[in-house]
């Protein structure tokens, strides 16, 4: 035989069609394909998608980006655990029922959800990454062509968080949980590539420029497809392009990109100015390159260009702050730029719910200006944390110091106290605090915090209150000064 021309052989009346060289390829199935999560808390309550996942939290995941006919070789879970307490054992469980939603499913259902079967167990205590062989799991669902991953974190030895595992929702995308599958692609197909890349591969000089400041902008495009790619082409936007977003440049040329996981890299200056950006890389954006998949050649990050990095100030004359809870939540965050309000509640037996809270702007009391924000917890369940909270941009590999006033009023009630917080990660529950003696009427109360930043670009910051007995409460909050030196 020769190479190069197709040939049929007729075996009794049977036509054989040679296949292509079987092709190894991977997929990474990040944040963007998590179809749903949800943290329950108890078999009545439930967090809203907010930046961590455990106690009993479900996470699914959507498998279409694999190719039809494809053969799965391996498949990774990686997540990453950014708090750990030791004395509880974590068990990941695949979940065959995917009917589960986190907004139609009742909490009590979702606490129980079934496991088919245990995946993996691991003690409680340390942090960082972890992968886990789901490589059977995800063969299973590709054969029932369900296209479906579902999957189930439960402390086996304890009923309260011990893990705190980033979430699909977290700002810090380098930590999202993610699928890596690998694959090999067996169809008698036109080898195509198939262009794409993820907020991993969008690489600032400076993560938090100064305004101003000309910022290279590195973008490395991924080949996943078994066709090699010419003439790619890739253009950097200042917001989402589809949705009014600007152009940096004009599209560059790279080099071709061999199929299989082959890469191309490019180097765009971006010039900082003040405020939230989405920087968004757009491969081939004339669509002039045939690619087996054309909805994944976007990639985003998010950039913070400070004002001021020393010193923030917030007086609530103007910014819209609003959070509640009612019914089986326990508290709703909205991040709405800068401050956003949450709270940790405890189910009530009593009433089978976590009780009332709420933050709102409001002009019955400033400590100066006309507005404050009005905090109210039902703390007749006898415990409770409310609180507003925001993230600053600090340089990584820094020390620095975080000096943190804010103005909090009403007469002093021995049933609450003032709380703040000031680290690394999204204040979820209220073991993440600390408090302060509450004073009499209007008081200034100050704390301050030296840090090193290590790999960390974000900083949170948290004020809010506690209530210890079982009363209602309400206090007013205003003027919040950070200043970081």
């Amino acid at each position: 035989m020769k190479t190069g021309k197709l040939i049929l052989l007729l075996v009794t009346g049977i036509v054989i069609m040679p296949l292509r060289p079987a092709l190894a390829d991977t997929v990474i199935i990040d944040s963007g394909d998590s179809v749903d999560w949800a943290r329950v808390m108890t078999s009545h309550q439930w967090k809203d998608k907010d930046t961590i996942l455990r106690p009993n939290a479900l996470l699914k995941f959507d498998l279409g980006d694999i190719p039809a006919g494809a053969v799965i070789t391996a498949a990774g879970l990686h997540f990453y655990t950014e708090k750990s307490r030791p004395g509880g054992t974590i068990a990941i469980g695949h979940v065959a029922d995917h009917s589960w939603g986190f907004l139609t499913t009742d909490p009590e259902a979702l606490y129980k959800w079934p496991v088919a079967q245990t995946i993996f167990r691991y003690p409680t205590g340390s942090t960082g990454w972890r992968k886990v062989d789901v490589t059977k799991y995800v063969q299973e669902e590709f054969a029932l062509k369900s296209r479906l991953l579902s999957l189930k974190w439960t402390d086996e030895l304890v009923g309260f968080p011990r893990e705190r595992i980033v979430s699909p929702s977290s700002r810090d995308s380098d930590k999202r949980p993610y699928l890596r599958v690998e694959y090999q692609s067996l169809l008698p197909v036109v080898p195509r590539p198939d262009l794409t890349l993820g907020p991993a591969d969008i690489r600032l000089s400076d993560p938090t420029p100064a305004p101003r400041r000309k910022v290279q902008v590195t973008a490395t495009i991924r080949n996943n497809g078994p066709g090699n790619a010419e003439n790619v082409q890739i253009q950097l936007f200042d917001g989402d392009p589809d949705e009014g977003g600007v152009p940096v440049s004009i599209p560059q040329k790279i080099a071709p990109i061999s199929a299989g996981g082959g890469t191309g890299e490019t180097t765009f200056r971006w010039p900082a100015s003040p405020g939230i950006h989405q920087l968004y890389v757009v491969v081939d954006p004339a669509n002039t390159v045939t690619e087996l998949d054309e909805a994944n050649n976007h990639g985003v990050t998010e950039v913070v260009v400070r004002n001021d990095y020393a010193k923030y100030r917030e007086g609530f004359e103007t910014t819209s702050v609003s959070g509640s809870g009612s019914l089986s939540w326990s508290g709703l965050q909205m991040p709405l730029a800068p401050w956003g309000a949450d709270g940790d509640l405890p189910l009530d037996s009593n009433i089978g719910l976590s009780r009332q809270w709420h933050v709102r702007g409001t002009k019955t009391e400033a400590y100066e200006g006309h507005n404050s924000l009005f905090f109210y917890l039902d703390g007749r369940s006898d415990d409770g944390t409310i609180w507003v909270e925001r993230w600053i941009p600090v340089d990584p590999d820094t020390n620095v110091t975080v000096d943190l006033r804010f103005a909090f009023g009403r007469e002093a009630n021995i049933a609450t106290a003032p709380v703040y917080y000031i680290g690394f990660t999204d204040p979820e529950v209220e073991d993440d605090f600390e408090l302060l003696p509450l004073e009499n009427g209007w008081h200034v109360y100050k704390a301050s915090q030296a840090i090193f930043t290590g790999e960390h670009t974000r900083l949170w910051i948290a004020v809010g209150l506690t209530v210890s007995w079982e009363t209602e409460v309400y206090h007013y909050l205003d003027s919040i000064d950070i200043i970081v030196r």
